[in-house]
């Protein structure tokens, strides 16, 4: 049942006296990690070539560790082709942190899925490499 006051506001169309917020700027949102190399690939897109790199670091004791994805088009891929950079080898990463995701859509089905780990996509990302793996023994 519909007061006065309700179909006088519905008849009447809304005047916002309100200011409109000003424009909303990202946070440089840096980030420090001590990590892995946990999987690099070299990938080619609109002609282009760069290295897709991410690291692994556990964010807890026992977790199955937080993924830390960037890319670069110059000297981490040069080094990347030389084969120095491993999966395993230590390096420091810092970097904006651009997006968090933890689910994906699956291109076949279309179900929502679970990442098997929560993924930080990173920009402007500074590298300084560390330790290489351990030879693993034939």
């Amino acid at each position: 049942m519909a007061t006065a006051n309700t179909a006088t506001t519905q008849s009447t169309p809304a005047i916002s006296t309100e200011k409109q917020l000003p424009k909303n700027y990202a946070g440089f949102n840096c980030a420090t990690i001590e990590g892995r190399v946990f999987h690099a690939e070299v990938v080619s897109m609109n002609g282009e070539e760069f290295l897709s790199v991410q690291v692994i670091q556990n964010l807890q004791d026992d977790d199955d560790g937080c993924i830390f994805q960037f890319t670069n088009s110059n000297g981490l891929m040069g080094l990347f082709k030389k084969g120095y950079l491993p999966s395993g080898r230590r390096l420091h990463l810092t970097g904006h942190m651009k997006s968090i995701e933890q689910v994906y859509t699956d291109k076949v089905t279309g179900e929502i899925k679970l990442l098997q780990r929560p993924r930080v996509k990173m920009d402007q990302a500074q590298v300084t490499l560390g330790a290489m793996p351990s030879k693993k023994d034939a």
